[in-house]
């Protein structure tokens, strides 16, 4: 059996997430975007806004990827309980990344709601065995990140009368 990043067996999600859904619906006509969203913090956080009624983009340097990070997973959970995501391909470390990410939502989805910044990334190395190149791995996906998809996202948020934006790292 498949288990997620916690080790939970992914179909306890499923069925955690589906008896709900109609009942609650805080989340109707809202899009949100979620960085991060093929595991872990990310991937619940996807499942639980879809369970609201949100359209949910998971953002994932790699859609294609398996293993414990798989967005197109966290889509399928989701578009199982009648939910509506996309798994789009971004490194949110790069400007322009960022701005197709959004391009793309704003052409599919129409708007911005809310914003998860949870991409993050980390390296287990001692200070003096970490390489400069890892290192800058770590700020650019943790820190600058959240900088990039914060600067493009807010403005369109609050022209569309507010923003709600949050940042995680794990």
């Amino acid at each position: 059996m498949r288990k997620d990043s916690f080790g939970d067996p992914i179909v306890l999600i499923v069925i955690k997430y589906t008896s709900d859904r109609v009942k609650n619906m805080r989340l109707k006509d809202k899009r949100a975007l979620i960085t991060g969203g093929g595991s872990g913090i990310g991937r619940a956080t996807a499942i639980l806004l879809a369970k609201e009624g949100a359209d949910v983009i998971v953002v994932s340097r790699s859609p294609e990827k398996g293993g414990l990070s798989n967005p197109l997973e966290t889509v399928k959970i989701i578009k199982d309980f009648g939910g509506e995501a996309t798994a789009v391909k971004a490194d949110v470390s790069k400007s322009s990344d960022v701005k197709k990410m959004i391009d793309f939502t704003i052409e599919n989805y129409g708007r911005i709601d809310i914003l998860f910044n949870n991409a993050g990334v980390g390296s287990f190395a001692t200070v003096t065995e970490l390489a400069e190149e890892d290192w800058d791995k770590v700020v650019d996906i943790n820190l600058k990140s959240v900088f990039l998809c914060s600067k493009y996202t807010i403005p369109i948020m609050m022209k569309q009368g507010g923003a709600k934006s949050s940042t995680l790292h794990q």
